[in-house]
């Protein structure tokens, strides 16, 4: 993560820019008297009330202070699947809006009250199905012989309606950053490094839970300030004052944001998303009961509605579907129109302070009245790299020539012949794309002042701001880097048809296997007919979807997330400089993992397949490690475990760092099987034999001397209706799986037929799909008996605490996409609680050392 240290002043241009530059001089703001030779609690109340004063200066009165600190944490007591959208560290102080619903959620000013149970004070629910459920937080004194601070100061942290941090340190050896001649801005201490991981993990809190282009933090260093302005590509650091002697600088700070005339998105919040309250929030919390024969659907809108997490109306403007229902193609007319979508909690959120920072929701379409689902993310601004919607534009695309071609053969047949097979992509169903935009500031005159009549609320283009166009949601951190590492990032949103559910929700080892299956068609596909591979093969971006055609029966996979993919262009452009990589940590081929330079190939997306069964069968499946110690070790290392790399030259030559687990690079190389102990001769443990004997014979084929893969080398162009029936849209392709690969792929019926014994030492048999298609397709194929006998259940998570994923892309590409953050426990000061590895690192962010992030016992 990149910090940028800037000048006040140029601070205020570039964070906070006001029609009102500076606070009139008539507007006094005293200076702080805040007790710097006390503890640190023992300086929250004079900061509060200073804070409380400066609003109140500045004519607020829509928005007052909190001390948030003094609670108890509670971090024992919290679940393993509470800990995926529950922060239990906290900023010292928080400006909470005075809001209904937020003063419900903060409580300020009781101290015997019990916030609501939702372990984020009604921000972050731990439970979609029972979210009262956990314990109840007393409010505790102040630790030691300390007063706490004023009872009528105090709240509870709620990451959904914080609007600015705050965060006091009083030790030069806590400071995040230095000051004073000669120091170093960023010092590499410990506790230094401790330090800018914490406040940087409160911003994340913030991102995640709250519709946002930017967070503010007041930093409060002794008797020293500083002003912090975090986006997606980083954060605006200003260079310290003293706030004893410039008051007036700190209260421009409030000023600036919190005049009667500012506007929300001056205070980072997206002015496209309005809150909803009253019945209307609460009918779309009922919502779900409206879609009881779709359960996916119906258990996403519940979710959605999360009691204590706030209901918002999105204005979705961009490229629709002309008829809502049909795929956009790179055909598809560009009017540009726009549609309401209501939403609640979301589905996922990144947890990365910057990168794409993806949020997903299941969302209501209030224009065409019908669930939809979201996914709110930055995309790299750059003409070098193709956006997400463009590969499923391009996949659908040619999906739909395909059609028209069989369509016209069947037309001039009039009937005649075999009937062709109509090509199924195996991707969501893509119905909308666009960038985010905010009101130009002259859209609505003075700041603050209403929009047009003809556009209440709205940030659209209308007939009144054709003159004034709507500004693009964009990053602001690289503009003001020296290094200008980064390429900046524009806010951007993607509706699909389909509400999905999680791989992770399998019912039994056969639905996993389909939905790895359709996957992988989808891969296929996507490589053999667009020329697009996917680059990130994950256990988050593989989807299970209730087709309709067999609402009862074993569901399909959906390959989804193609923002990291490339095309077979842009992979030989890669091949001739410094290769980017790419993907989700855990799921990365050992070879992308070892070599930094190595280009992305087939072979490695195949592999990630095999990663994703293995990964989803220890943790879901009964095995030799289950129930016992060493599955959370064993885990850890073959997935998680990052050790810290080596310097990389970047000058001349190839840079190699050598970060991958060797227990995953070893275990591929000897053939080994990462899962021991499932039943003999069940299909789904014949399934993880053959595809680990096709791993290991594909690194047989690699020359480790040469650091590169034979194949990745420029190849010749030849390139029933129940819970175990194979899904309708796979039930009738009973063709081998030869057939199945297509055209560019065979190279005779003979040959593949006998594809083991017939290649040569130096021919990868993951050159292209086709013997992994052929494995799953014998697995597919099997009959329902062997799959019931002897039986394989599904179990509970059984290593709950390495479960959140994410995705990177590391190197000096032009794409620059990357998702660092500190580890959750590494970051901040409270270590107590399990460790969640819910980071992805980089070659800028590197990762700790192993040893540091083994989870608590």
């Amino acid at each position: 993560m990149e910090w940028v240290e800037v000048p006040v002043r140029d601070w205020f241009k570039a964070c906070a820019p006001n029609t009102t530059k500076a606070p009139p001089d008539k507007t006094l703001f005293k200076s702080w008297r805040v007790p710097i030779v006390d503890t640190e609690p023992g300086m929250y109340p004079v900061v509060n009330e200073g804070c409380n004063d400066y609003l109140e200066a500045s004519g607020c009165t829509a928005f007052t202070t909190c001390c948030t600190d003094h609670l108890n944490k509670f971090t024992s007591k919290l679940k393993a699947e509470q800990t995926l959208d529950y922060n239990a560290d906290r900023p010292n102080l928080v400006i909470f809006p005075n809001h209904p619903d937020a003063v419900t959620a903060y409580k300020r000013g009781d101290p015997t009250a019990v916030p609501s149970k939702n372990l984020m004070s009604a921000a972050v629910p731990h439970s979609a199905d029972n979210p009262n459920e956990g314990p109840s937080l007393q409010v505790t004194d102040a630790p030691g012989d300390l007063p706490p601070p004023k009872l009528t100061t105090r709240g509870h942290m709620s990451w959904v309606w914080a609007e600015v941090l705050i965060e006091v340190k009083r030790t030069r050896t806590g400071f995040p950053f230095l000051h004073g001649e000669g120091a170093d801005f960023m010092p590499s201490g410990g506790d230094h490094v401790l330090a800018r991981g914490q406040i940087a993990e409160y911003a994340l809190g913030v991102l995640r839970a709250q519709h946002r282009q930017a967070v503010f933090m007041l930093l409060i260093l002794h008797d020293h300030a500083r002003f912090i302005r975090f986006d997606r590509d980083g954060a605006m650091v200003s260079a310290a004052f003293n706030y004893f002697s410039e008051p007036r600088t700190m209260g421009e700070f409030f000023y600036r944001l919190f005049n009667k005339h500012a506007r929300e998105d001056q205070r980072g919040r997206d002015p496209t998303a309005h809150l909803v309250t009253g019945e209307d929030a609460e009918d779309f919390r009922q919502l779900y009961k409206k879609f009881a024969d779709e359960p996916d659907t119906a258990h996403a809108l519940k979710f959605a509605g999360t009691t204590g997490w706030p209901v918002y109306d999105l204005e979705v403007t961009g490229t629709w579907s002309p008829d809502g229902v049909s795929p956009l193609t790179t055909s598809s007319p560009s009017a540009v129109t726009t549609h309401i979508c209501r939403v609640g909690r979301p589905s996922f959120a990144s947890t990365s302070v910057v990168g794409r920072g993806t949020r997903c929701f299941a969302a209501y379409d209030m224009t065409l009245n019908k669930p939809v689902f979201i996914k709110d993310t930055w995309r790299v601004d750059s003409p070098n790299v193709r956006t997400e919607a463009e590969n499923y534009k391009a996949i659908w695309g040619r999906v739909a020539a395909i059609t028209a071609e069989q369509d016209e053969r069947k037309a001039n047949r009039d009937g005649d012949g075999d009937a062709e097979e109509p090509p199924d992509s195996f991707v969501p169903t893509l119905l909308y794309h666009g960038d985010v935009f905010s009101p130009a500031p002259s859209t609505a005159g003075p700041a603050g002042a209403e929009a047009p009549e003809s556009s209440p609320g709205r940030n659209v283009p209308t007939a009144t701001m054709r003159d004034n166009t709507p500004i693009v949601q964009r990053t602001l951190t690289q503009d003001s880097s020296r290094k200008n590492r980064y390429s900046p990032r524009i806010h951007h949103r993607l509706v699909f048809k389909e509400i999905c559910s999680t791989i992770e929700d399998f019912r039994n080892p056969f639905e996993l296997v389909i939905a790895l299956y359709s996957a992988l068609r989808a891969h296929q596909f996507a490589w053999e007919e667009c020329g697009i591979l996917h680059r990130d093969i994950s256990v988050g971006n593989i989807l299970l979807y209730r087709d309709p055609a067999n609402p009862k029966g074993v569901r399909i996979g959906f390959l989804a997330d193609w923002d990291l993919a490339k095309t077979r262009e842009q992979l030989k452009k890669s091949s001739a400089t410094l290769a980017s990589r790419s993907g989700t940590w855990q799921f990365m081929s050992a070879l992308i993992q070892k070599y930094v330079n190595k280009v992305h190939a087939v072979s490695d997306d195949l592999e990630s397949f095999l990663h994703v069964l293995n990964w989803c069968a220890l943790k879901y499946l009964p095995h030799s490690l289950s129930n016992t110690g060493a599955l959370s070790s064993y885990f850890f290392n073959l997935y998680d475990k990052a050790p810290r790399p080596l310097p990389v030259q970047t000058t001349l030559g190839p840079a190699f760092e050598e970060e991958g687990p060797a227990e995953k690079l070893y275990a591929l190389m000897d053939g080994a099987r990462v899962v021991k102990g499932l039943p003999e001769g069940h299909p789904f443990e014949v399934l993880l034999g053959d595809l680990t004997a096709l791993c290991k014979s594909h690194y047989d084929t690699v020359d480790f001397g040469n650091l590169l893969p034979e194949e990745d080398k420029e190849a010749p162009e030849d390139d029933e209706d129940e819970l175990w029936l194979k899904p309708p849209r796979l039930a009738h392709r009973r063709r081998t799986a030869v057939d199945r690969a297509g055209p560019s792929s065979l190279i005779s019926q003979a040959r593949v037929a006998n594809a083991t014994a017939a290649r040569s030492y130096h021919e990868s048999p993951l050159k292209d799909h086709t013997q992994f298609l052929s494995a799953f397709s014998r697995a597919v194929d099997t009959v329902q008996a062997h799959w019931r006998q002897p039986r394989l259940k599904k179990l509970s998570d059984q290593v709950p605490f390495l479960t959140s994923l994410g995705s990177i892309s590391r190197g000096t590409s032009s794409k620059h996409e990357r998702e660092p953050a500190l580890p959750t426990g590494l970051a901040g000061q409270n270590v107590s609680r399990p460790v969640v590895f819910k980071t992805m690192y980089t070659t800028d962010n590197p990762p700790p050392q192993s040893k540091k992030l083994k989870p608590d016992a």
